[in-house]
């Protein structure tokens, strides 16, 4: 505890109670989606069934196929702003954001048409899709595309939010909708239990969460405009663009890594298999990565503060006491998941899977533990925009991993194979991490960006 205390020392009494509202939400929110990914999957398999419980992981997957459109602008605009607004550059703050939002609108202009004309075009031939029927197959699609490109309008509401570390707020709206969209799905699946009514439900909290993040956005920033072509500079969207190319390959990276591989486990496996997935990797993965994000989310705002104000020394000293803590919480997890990981799993889905092995856990927990850890030594440098090289590491190693996958696969190996590869992937990208964190330390600290 005294280690994790002298994160937070030597600020002043406003930082501090924005810390601690920052702190404290994100506690609330990973709360509030532990309690999501512990329950949803057992009431919605009650509700709807375990094949459509699969069958529902597989459709939400497919439009992740599509966010390789998504540059990510959101994190990297929101941190060079949040540098920009602690140097009190207010016009560069400014001009940065109506340029981002730019961005946004021109993604969902362009690309919701444009993925739903070729959503609509594709014959999904695949065995347990067939079972629902032709008509719900399309508007099933329509609704959760559009749900998923109306992130797009919440990313520039977002930034808008909480660039000025104000994350509490953002925060508590996401605990808030994704109890609020699951609570719906289930309520709806009360009067019918069809793949249909949850979509509807989850496109109806989608919408519902845009007008929130905007009224939020007017109370916190009523002298922004979300449209102001006076502002519109070419310069500044090519810069936003590179300070985003990182950001984009570690979201392609994760969909790779996830949403690509239930796609291909669905193909080859079926539904349950693609269910049995989801579910250990909710527990074993997510969780414990949402756990961390509870201190990485507090924390980073800080490590840009510190960078943009040249308080190098004690950026140092925090950065190594922040990776003292990663390493003693990744060891408290692997502890703990190694002696009870299969008994806690078995007891929260009920036994419904029986067919795995104890060894798919532990390649699940030291995968996320290597993960972490290289994601925590990376965590400075995405604080101040240069990780370039760790994104693009990060990819192509998933990149790899996801072709030798589905080779395995295609010969007739079993989906175990999947775990083994994703394990030597973390593992190289945490040696990888801890060689640019070496250079980090010798160089990032002896002159500004």
């Amino acid at each position: 505890m005294k280690l994790f205390n002298s994160l937070f020392e030597k600020i002043t009494t406003q930082d501090k109670k924005r810390i601690i509202k920052n702190f404290n939400s994100n506690i609330i929110n990973n709360f509030a989606r532990v309690l999501v990914q512990l329950f949803f999957p057992l009431l919605m398999i009650k509700i709807y069934g375990l094949e459509a419980f699969g069958i529902w992981i597989f459709l939400i997957s497919l439009p992740d196929l599509f966010y390789i459109l998504n540059l990510d602008f959101n994190s990297a605009t929101k941190t060079e702003i949040s540098i920009f607004h602690n140097q009190n550059k207010l016009k560069k703050v400014k001009s940065y954001f109506i340029n981002f939002a730019y961005l946004n609108y021109l993604i969902f202009i362009i690309f919701l048409p444009l993925t739903l004309l070729i959503i609509s075009n594709i014959n999904i031939q695949i065995e347990f899709i067939k079972k629902i029927n032709t008509n719900d197959i399309d508007l099933i699609l329509f609704l959760i595309i559009s749900s998923f490109f109306l992130n797009f309008i919440i990313s520039v509401l977002d930034v808008g939010i909480s660039f000025k570390g104000n994350l509490y707020i953002s925060n508590n709206l996401n605990s808030f909708f994704d109890i609020f969209s699951k609570i719906l799905i289930l309520l709806f699946g009360l009067y019918n239990n069809s793949i249909l009514y949850a979509s509807i439900a989850y496109f109806t909290s989608n919408i519902i969460k845009v007008l929130c993040y905007y009224i939020y956005f007017k109370l916190e920033n009523n002298k922004f405009s979300l449209f102001s072509t006076s502002k519109f500079n070419i310069h500044t969207i090519i810069k936003i663009f590179k300070l985003s190319l990182p950001y984009y390959l570690i979201s392609i990276s994760t969909l790779i890594k996830h949403s690509y591989q239930i796609i291909i486990i669905g193909i080859f496996f079926g539904p349950n298999i693609v269910g049995l997935i989801s579910t250990l990797k909710t527990l074993f993965y997510f969780l414990p990565i949402r756990v961390w994000s509870i201190v990485q989310r507090s924390i980073i705002y800080e490590f840009t503060k510190l960078y943009s104000k040249n308080n190098f020394f004690i950026l140092k000293k925090k950065y190594i006491l922040f990776i003292k803590i990663c390493l003693f919480f990744s060891l408290i997890f692997l502890f703990f998941s190694f002696l009870f990981g299969a008994n806690l799993y078995n007891f929260w889905i009920g036994n419904k899977y029986l067919f795995y092995s104890k060894e798919i856990i532990y390649l699940i927990v030291l995968d996320v533990a290597f993960y972490i850890i290289a994601n925590s030594f990376n965590h400075l440098q995405k604080a101040i925009n240069r990780f370039y090289n760790f994104s693009l590491f990060l990819f192509f190693i998933n990149l790899f991993i996801i072709f030798i996958i589905y080779l395995s696969f295609a010969t007739g190996l079993t989906y175990f194979t999947m775990f083994i590869f994703n394990l030597i992937g973390s593992f190289s990208l945490a040696i990888f991490s801890v060689y640019e964190f070496k250079k980090s330390i010798k160089y990032n600290f002896n002159h500004k960006k």
